[in-house]
């Protein structure tokens, strides 16, 4: 053989050492993504940023083990509102490719979408744990 036999430990310490460094590149690669992008873009470069951000979500998807960086999904479900249709943005939470979260709730709410889309708001708010939905309720109702 080419190459020698090593132990199983020293193998198992190999490739926690390559997920460690799977998961430093994937958060090295969302925050150039996130840096690329200003708050204030134009509606084709936000459909660019969205592509981006879906391509790195099938890229780590497909990988598997690999951490999603934080704030990920929050940035990712808050793009897909703005760029998607809304019939293919609920398909995508239904399979589970963009996760509701309170912060994208609370994000949501603060655009208004429960006074402009009040049914499309509440799906999205029962997408949340019940206690998360008290939450953002409570918050809803109290005075700016």
């Amino acid at each position: 053989t080419l190459f020698p036999k090593e132990n199983r430990p020293a193998a198992q310490g190999y490739a926690a050492a390559y997920m460690r460094c799977q998961n430093d590149q994937a958060e090295v690669l969302f925050t150039y993504i996130v840096q690329s992008f200003s708050e204030r873009i134009e509606p084709r470069q936000r459909l660019l940023f969205f592509q981006a951000l879906e391509n790195m979500f099938c890229a780590v998807s497909e990988l598997g083990g690999i951490c999603v960086p934080r704030g990920f999904y929050q940035k990712f479900a808050l793009l897909s509102f703005e760029c998607l249709p809304q019939s293919v943005f609920l398909q995508y939470v239904e399979r589970g490719v963009i996760r509701i979260t309170v912060e994208v709730v609370c994000e949501l709410q603060e655009r208004k979408l429960q006074e402009t889309n009040p049914s499309f708001f509440f799906h999205l708010l029962c997408k949340l744990p019940s206690q998360s939905i008290i939450a953002v309720l409570l918050n809803q109702q109290r005075p700016p």
